[in-house]
């Protein structure tokens, strides 16, 4: 039994080293390719080399600063690292939603890149950032939550949507005062579209 688990261990690795050289073949093509960057640096994540991960993510935020996933991918690896200080920095907090596996849900860091890909095509559309700020919520990133529900409310103070979303983020974080007035605000605009 302990041959057939240290054989589909050896496996995975191996399926993983693969994919790391594919990876590597396609950012020498491409050296600016964000999502390239994260899809290595999730499986250095997941072989549990974050300071590999790291370096990725790095580049990929240089590339990009208003990638979310970037942000979330290099605060794992520097939660991941034992460095809160610099998580925390980038507005990502210990509390980061970890999955089974002990890593970020992939599903998650997906629905955040193809957010991040709406919200570059569709600059002055509130929906994207208000979807974002849910999938982050989702993760216990409230302050990035509720930057992303702000950024929606500046591109429309009257998407009921996104003032919720500050209401949700804004209740977690502790401010109720506030998140009671952005739920009013979200319930009464809702109210005047029906």
């Amino acid at each position: 039994m302990v041959s057939i688990l240290l054989a589909a261990l050896l496996a995975g690795c191996a399926s993983d080293r693969a994919q790391i050289s594919a990876l590597d073949a396609k950012i020498a093509r491409a050296p600016n390719d964000v999502d390239l960057l994260l899809e290595r640096a999730r499986l250095f994540t997941v072989r549990k080399q974050p300071e590999r991960a790291l370096l990725d993510c790095q580049r990929a935020m240089k590339i990009d600063p208003a990638s979310v996933r970037a942000r979330i991918q290099c605060g794992e690896a520097l939660l991941d690292l034992g460095r809160a200080k610099e998580a925390s920095a980038l507005q990502v907090s210990a509390d980061l939603v970890r999955a089974k596996d002990r890593h970020v849900p992939l599903e998650a860091l997906r629905e955040l890149g193809e957010l991040d890909r709406r919200a570059k095509i569709s600059p002055d559309d509130p929906a994207p950032l208000v979807a974002r700020s849910k999938t982050l919520r989702s993760l216990r990133q409230f302050g990035l939550a509720l930057s992303d529900a702000g950024a929606a409310l500046a591109l429309d103070d009257e998407h009921a949507p996104a003032h919720r979303e500050a209401a949700l983020s804004l209740g977690e974080l502790g401010h109720i005062t506030e998140a009671r007035a952005e739920q009013k605000r979200a319930d009464e605009l809702a109210q005047a579209r029906r």
